[in-house]
């Protein structure tokens, strides 16, 4: 099913993204390491910081390992490939250094499971889809966290798909919250049209600026987007429209805005992409309840949700009363159980 969704937007690359340890993420991307693999896709394997260990180093406890079909590609630092339960054939080397030694790209002799410890900056891991597209890989999936968010940003992977579960909190209604929260965030709509230009532009030079009704540009003269919301209150004016940052959002902007009350009917405040917003939920709401809206400039597809019901620290939620909670909070995304079978998407649940 992730594998249709998949094919028929013709994606390319995807980022698998837990919301926390131990909330399936793993299972989520063996699931479609399985499908794809039915499919006679060749496939490129890599992640943003290290996964596929035999045992979680906080909890103690077995953890679900990666495994990599036969011919598949291997992106990881070349200190894994002794954890590796498989030989792995060195096809290139990236230059690319991780505290585990150089990222290596290399094809899997046989299928098993294995080790991956990627880089970290999102520039190499555009280099690492290049090279994985140029040596005839058909699809690209990264293993990251919502501690490594970066994984997120669309400059990496064509559509994400974002692990919940259990271990997120007490109760199935916290844990839908969270996600539904997260969700939004990293679904925010892109800006429009007639102010997107301008909006690079200026987020290429990691300024703060200010687009009036008339076209004009006001850069501020702040070190930080975090650190802002001050000097954004002293100067924005009626005709202000847009407020572009060029990197993280706390609430210090927001609250910058907020006090300059009259002005906020109507702004948007522009960021690179859902995945740099960082303030609570409360302000956030306020925001918008006076009018004003958050936009990027790259928006991230998200392609679907898969759902975890076990938790290494609590009892387990019911398995259907879970994706059903899930299926019904978190529509219009489709939302699946791949342990189970159950999705969200016709009849509502695989046989």
């Amino acid at each position: 099913m992730l594998l249709n969704l998949l094919r028929s937007r013709e994606i390319n690359s995807v980022a698998i993204i837990g919301m926390a340890k131990n909330v399936g993420k793993t299972v989520t991307l063996n699931y479609l390491v399985s499908q794809a693999t039915e499919q006679g896709l060749l496939l490129g394997l890599t992640s943003i910081g290290r996964d596929g260990e035999k045992r979680d180093e906080v909890f103690h406890t077995p953890k679900p390992r990666i495994f990599a079909p036969a011919g598949s590609l291997l992106a990881t630092a070349q200190g894994t490939l002794k954890n590796s339960e498989i030989k792995i054939q060195i096809i290139k080397r990236t230059g690319f250094s991780t505290a585990m030694g150089e990222v290596i790209i290399g094809r899997a002799c046989e299928s098993g499971y294995v080790e991956l410890a990627g880089p970290t900056p999102i520039k190499h891991h555009r280099a690492l889809r290049e090279h994985f597209l140029n040596f005839g890989v058909d699809l690209v999936v990264v293993d990251g966290a919502l501690d490594r968010i970066s994984p997120a940003t669309p400059s990496l992977a064509k559509a994400i798909i974002l692990a919940t579960g259990a271990a997120l909190g007490t109760n199935a209604d916290m844990v839908m919250d969270k996600t539904r929260d997260r969700i939004e965030r990293l679904t925010l709509p892109q800006v429009d049209e007639c102010y997107l230009q301008s909006c690079r532009l200026v987020m290429e030079q990691s300024k703060v600026t200010l687009l009036d009704d008339a076209g004009e540009v006001t850069v501020l003269p702040v070190a930080g987007s975090l650190i802002a919301g001050k000097i954004i209150s002293q100067k924005i004016t009626p005709r202000t429209r847009v407020v572009v940052m060029g990197g993280a959002v706390g609430n210090g902007v927001l609250e910058g805005l907020l006090a300059s009350k009259t002005l906020v009917s109507g702004i948007s405040l522009v960021i690179p992409n859902g995945t740099c917003l960082f303030c609570d939920r409360i302000i956030w709401q306020k925001f918008l309840e006076a009018g004003g809206c958050i936009k990027v400039v790259e928006p991230i597809c998200l392609l679907a949700i898969t759902l975890n019901p076990t938790s290494p620290t609590g009892a387990p939620f019911s398995s259907q009363e879970f994706f059903q909670l899930g299926a019904k909070v978190l529509a219009p995304y489709p939302v699946m159980d791949v342990a189970m079978g159950y999705h969200s998407i016709g009849c509502g649940s695989e046989s």
